[in-house]
């Protein structure tokens, strides 16, 4: 009889013991928060300009992302050599998609009349000329600015380069905090798209 109460007693504890673990576990359980980029502010569209516009045909991309971006989670730059993938930050999209949208949106602010179409797209579709872009840099860090580094160039249609290979930096103050962050992310993207902007507008495709 008492081995039987010492058992049921042990087993008793080993539930308790077990809630409490669980208890415990779900209470360290961090908040995910999802985070998407996007266009600057006072990228706003002209009228009459869209995607699909009436002049030239211009592409972006491919856009080529360093491998250590291309995962779900934000990473920060903590020092020149270090990097720290966050355990509550999310991309909404993959970045392998958020940048070149957000490129194309402030594009098409910048370059009203002209159209811009995201790489892949369809070979029936002839183009004047297309951007090639890839980021050698894309995050930012606790008490660091965000930034941007590319090295980009201009093709035409034929493949050709209009525009040698060019490097562009850019750096962002950022608030604190994760939205902090990826708003300045998103304020280095609309200067780098300026920037192209004005390489396009000098450019006979």
């Amino acid at each position: 009889m008492r081995n039987k109460w010492m058992m049921s007693r042990s087993w008793q504890l080993c539930v308790v013991l077990a809630v409490v673990m669980l208890l415990a576990g779900c209470a360290r359980t961090p908040e995910v928060s999802f985070y998407q980029l996007s266009p600057r502010p006072d990228a706003k569209l002209v009228a009459g300009s869209s995607v699909y516009g009436e002049g030239r045909t211009i592409g972006v991309g491919p856009v080529q992302l360093p491998e250590y971006l291309e995962r779900i989670q934000l990473v920060s730059r903590v020092s020149a050599n270090r990097l720290e993938v966050s355990a509550t930050g999310r991309w909404a999209e993959p970045l392998a998609d958020g940048v070149p949208r957000v490129l194309i949106e402030n594009l098409v602010a910048l370059r009203g009349h002209d159209r811009f179409l995201s790489h892949p797209w369809p070979r029936s579709m002839a183009i004047h000329g297309q951007v090639v872009v890839e980021l050698l840099q894309f995050e930012g860090g606790p008490q660091q600015p965000a930034t941007l580094i590319a090295r980009w160039s201009v093709l035409d249609g034929a493949g050709r380069v209009l525009l040698a290979e060019r490097r562009s930096r850019f750096d962002v103050a950022a608030a604190p905090g994760q939205e902090g962050q990826v708003a300045a992310l998103s304020d280095a993207l609309g200067d780098f798209a300026r920037e192209i902007a004005g390489a396009l507008g000098g450019l006979s495709l």
